[in-house]
C-alpha cells in the first residue's frame, strides 16, 4: 500500500495530502510507526531514556492531579459542601488565599458540617487578633467566595483560636456554590 503510493506520487503531480488519503487509516497508523522508530533510533540511547523519563513525568502529575480532584470531590460530598469552597478550603490554596488577603498568620484547622453550615477552626498567629480578623471578614468572604453575610467569626477556647462559621442561605439547604 505504501508502496504503491509512493510509486504514484514518483511523478511529481501529487501532494502529499494526497498521498496520505491513498493510503487509508491503516497505511497511516503504519507510516507513523516506522517514523517513531526512526525518530527513536536517531535520538540515541540518552534520548530515549530523557523521552520516557518525560512522559512518566508528565503521566505521574496528570494522575496526581486528577487523584487530587477526586478526593476533594469526596470530601465536598461527604461534607455536603459545594467544590468549589473544597477546592479552597485545601491547605496550598488556603495558604495562597490568606497570603493574598494580607491575612498571613490565619493557619486552618478542621472543617466540620454544621446543620447552619460549615465551621472552619482557625489559629490566629502572627499579629492578627480576633478584632481584626473580624474587620476583615469581607476580604475572607471575597477569598472563600461565599456570599455577603455569609461569614461569622467567634472567639474559641482560647485567645489565639476562633471558629469561622459559613452559614448557608436557609438551614434546611444544602450550601450551594
Amino acid at each position: 500500500m505504501i508502496i504503491s503510493a509512493a510509486q504514484n506520487s514518483s511523478g511529481g503531480s501529487e501532494t502529499v495530502a494526497h498521498v496520505l488519503s491513498e493510503l487509508g487509516p491503516k497505511g497511516l497508523a503504519v507510516l507513523l510507526a516506522v517514523g517513531a522508530c526512526l525518530l527513536l533510533w536517531m535520538m540515541g540511547k540518552t534520548g530515549r531514556r530523557w523521552l520516557a523519563k518525560a512522559l512518566a513525568k508528565a503521566i505521574r502529575d496528570a494522575s496526581r492531579a486528577i487523584v487530587r480532584y477526586v478526593r476533594i470531590g469526596l470530601w465536598a460530598a461527604r461534607l455536603r459542601m459545594p467544590v468549589r469552597l473544597a477546592i479552597r478550603l485545601q491547605p496550598d490554596r488556603w495558604r495562597a488565599m490568606t497570603e493574598a488577603r494580607k491575612l498571613t498568620g490565619l493557619k486552618r484547622g478542621k472543617v466540620k458540617r454544621t446543620p447552619m453550615g460549615v465551621d472552619i477552626r482557625v489559629t490566629l498567629g502572627g499579629s492578627l487578633t480576633l478584632e481584626s480578623l473580624t474587620a476583615r471578614i469581607k476580604d475572607l468572604e471575597t477569598g472563600l467566595g461565599t456570599r455577603r453575610g455569609a461569614i461569622r467569626v467567634e472567639p474559641g477556647s482560647s485567645a489565639h483560636k476562633a471558629l469561622v462559621r459559613i452559614t448557608a442561605p436557609c438551614p434546611t439547604c444544602v450550601l450551594r456554590s
